[in-house]
């Protein structure tokens, strides 16, 4: 099998054993030991009557005692496994030679699985050739590293492994040792050294190359050895995998540059989940970015040099600094105080805490429930970047993005969630089996429970004036009795911006070519949604609801360019370009269903979705030329699209935990026609049918301080 990884150089051999005497021959074959004479060195972290640090592999016994290569070069690192079993080493991919490892070999393990094991690493892909089936003469190759097909089916093994092997006992029989350890500023390598030596129910295998650059700082109570990993990877690029009893740490941002530097507050004390993004200095686009850990520090992979970083968190007025180097030093935030509508705005700083493999940053009770709506609160969470009208996990990428249980598939939404009414917000970073296997990450929004009877009218208004004009008007009506709900919300909105430039584009050719334009542009948007909607609180236990949304949304684009063309500084020709765009989002209608109960133990949870829209895009444009023919050119292009979407999970308890199992549902329909008049562009006609179903099952356990999940 091939897999893959990257890194770099250093050297020294541990073998950890429960024996002191050396041999020269490998008692169990007879062979002569390839190596020679041992070197001790004991480690003043681990008991020197069980553990001894050679840069021999001299191996006593017939009881095979694992063999630690702590900051050996793969080029070494092979050869010496190589020798063992008689085999050669060839090297395609030169650069993997220096890639220093910390490795567990197991001589009795065989060949294969010494090869197996090397190829988890990401970057790194190792093939080996036999001969009639036999190792004699085999040849190990090096190869260049490829993407895995099959990772999607990796992680989920990986998963899987990962929750059973927490089951496990160790070697001697019992249950396998928690750890409790303070790790202060720790280089991430060392700790997982000393992790390795203290336990014999894992082997973890890393590359120094990746990890030495991160450093950890937190504080492990009784947990298990891969959920103390965990814990210190936190928002590291760095991801861990288990495959029974193998660990498999690694960075998943392959670079050799990395940009490192601490944040404090106001009083220099070190600022967790401090959000750091990289931008270009050019047109401040997001190149990467990364998350401060319980010391300050953030370590972020990243090969552009040089870069904006902007470090901020909500509360401190956010630092910009221009980076020409990787080392950013300390950066000290100062508190700020929002302003919003000429109000100063006042209150606590949310709270970030991390459960299992999800971020909890609170809303209720903080600054953050008086942004506005949830667009504004989304782009405060920490490890969340907002990029152009979407939002990304740093390190993750897109991600889905619930309200409650119900997918957002319009973001457009986000704006009519005022943040007042959000209780938290969640971020899942390793999202499970109920989620797609595509799926890299999820934000959930949490939203509070309404309270209070009777009629409640919310109206906002804001306008904005300058080289844009922009209006907003929002009204929001509730009408609550008993158990039931009766709301509407109308959103109105009216954006109008115009732009005028001249500029000037030189070609170097067999031509030198100059284009002087001069372009003027403007922009009407009139926009409007209404919903309409009911829930109904059968008890405690019970709900169900549903709503209905229409949308209008009509964009009308003046665009005016005038350009003269110049060949070697004559004069070539005179062109006037005009027209008129007009782009229709209308109508569509969105129809939800909701159920959220509890039928003995058995929770259940079912959300299903109805959207149609029509788009509409004209565009009415002349072309005048002194030289050339003057032409006019329409076309028209019509989108329709429908989509059913529904998604039902029940949850019942087992053992100390809880199964789900349940089921996604998606059916889409896509009709798109393009059409031009006078026949310059040939005309198309296009259409898309999809359905898909995925159903899933999920098994958690909580067994003390331990947290299993396992699913397909």
């Amino acid at each position: 099998g091939i897999v893959l990884t990257a890194g770099f150089a250093f050297a020294a051999i541990h073998i950890v054993r429960h024996l002191t005497d050396s041999e020269s021959v490998f008692p169990e074959t007879g062979i002569e030991n390839p190596l020679q004479q041992e070197q001790i060195v004991t480690d003043k972290r681990i008991p020197t009557d069980t553990t001894k640090t050679y840069t021999t592999m001299a191996i006593p016994t017939a009881v095979s005692e694992p063999i630690v290569f702590d900051n050996v070069s793969l080029d070494e690192m092979l050869s010496q496994i190589a020798a063992y079993y008689q085999a050669e080493v060839s090297f395609q991919n030169e650069s993997a030679r220096q890639l220093r490892f910390y490795f567990v070999w197991k001589r009795e393990d065989g060949l294969e699985h010494a090869i197996d094991k090397l190829n988890r690493f990401e970057s790194l892909s190792l093939r080996l050739e036999e001969k009639n089936g036999e190792h004699l003469s085999s040849k190990i190759i090096v190869e260049e590293t490829m993407k895995r097909v099959l990772s999607v089916i990796i992680i989920l093994c990986a998963i899987t492994t990962a929750s059973a092997q927490r089951l496990q006992t160790s070697k001697n029989g019992s249950i396998m040792h928690r750890i409790t350890r303070e790790y202060d500023n720790v280089s991430f390598s060392d700790a997982l050294r000393q992790l390795n030596n203290e336990t014999s129910a894992y082997e973890i295998n890393f590359l120094y190359n990746e990890l030495e650059d991160f450093r950890v700082t937190t504080s492990i109570h009784r947990k298990t050895i891969p959920d103390a990993i965990r814990q210190m990877i936190g928002f590291y690029p760095i991801r861990m995998s288990i495959d029974s009893t193998e660990i498999t740490v690694e960075c998943v941002q392959k670079t050799t540059t990395r940009y490192k530097g601490f944040v404090l507050d106001e009083h220099g004390l070190p600022m967790a989940y401090a959000n750091i993004a990289l931008l270009s200095p050019r047109d401040s686009t997001l190149i990467t970015g990364g998350v401060s850990n319980e010391s300050g520090l953030f370590v972020i992979p990243c090969d552009a040099k040089p870069v904006v970083a902007r470090i901020s968190f909500v509360g401190y007025k956010t630092i910009y600094k221009n980076c020409s180097s990787t080392e950013l030093g300390t950066m000290r935030m100062q508190p700020d105080h929002f302003t919003l509508n000429g109000v100063m705005v006042q209150g606590e700083r949310p709270k970030v805490q991390l459960q299992g493999n999800s971020l909890f940053m609170n809303v209720e009770g903080t600054v953050m429930e008086r942004l506005g709506t949830a667009e504004d609160v989304l782009s405060r969470v920490p490890t969340i970047s907002k990029k152009g009208e979407g939002y990304e996990i740093l390190g993750k990428g897109v991600p889905l993005i619930y309200l409650n249980n119900r997918k957002l598939d319009d973001l457009n939404e986000l704006r009519n969630i005022q943040s007042d009414f959000i209780r938290n917000v969640e971020v899942i970073q390793n999202p499970g089996a109920r989620y797609d296997a595509t799926v890299n990450a999820v934000i959930i929004i949490h939203t509070k429970r309404a309270a209070g009877e009777g009629l409640g009218v919310e109206m906002t208004s804001w306008s904005r004036k300058g080289h844009t004009y922009g209006n907003n008007e929002r009204i929001n009506l509730t009408y609550r009795t008993g158990g039931l709900e009766l709301f509407a919300n109308l959103f109105g909105a009216y954006n109008e911006n115009w732009r005028r430039g001249d500029f000037q584009q030189t070609v170097f050719a067999d031509t030198l070519w100059v284009i002087n334009n001069r372009q003027k542009r403007t922009v009407r948007n009139p926009f409007l949604e209404g919903r309409w909607g009911v829930n109904y609180q059968l008890n405690d236990n019970n709900s169900f609801g549903g709503f209905y949304q229409y949308t209008y949304d009509y964009v009308k684009r003046h665009i005016y360019n005038d350009d003269d063309l110049q060949a070697n500084s004559s004069m070539y020709d005179h062109l006037q370009n005009s027209g008129i765009n007009r782009e229709k989002g209308a109508p569509k209608h969105q129809v939800n269903l909701y159920y959220s109960g509890k039928v003995g133990q058995l929770d259940i949870n079912f959300n299903a979705d109805y959207t149609y829209r029509n788009q509409r895009n004209s565009k009415q444009q002349q072309e005048l030329s002194e030289t050339d023919e003057d032409r006019d050119v329409n076309t028209y292009a019509l989108t329709r699209s429908r989509l059913m979407a529904e998604k039902l999970f029940v949850t019942h308890p087992l053992w100390k935990g809880q199964v789900e199992v349940g089921e996604e549902y998606t059916n889409t329909h896509w009709n798109s026609s393009f059409e031009n008049a006078e026949g310059y562009i040939p005309n198309s006609n296009n259409e898309q049918h999809e359905t898909n179903i995925a159903p899933f099952v999920e098994l958690r356990q909580h067994l003390g301080r331990i947290q299993l999940s396992a699913g397909i």
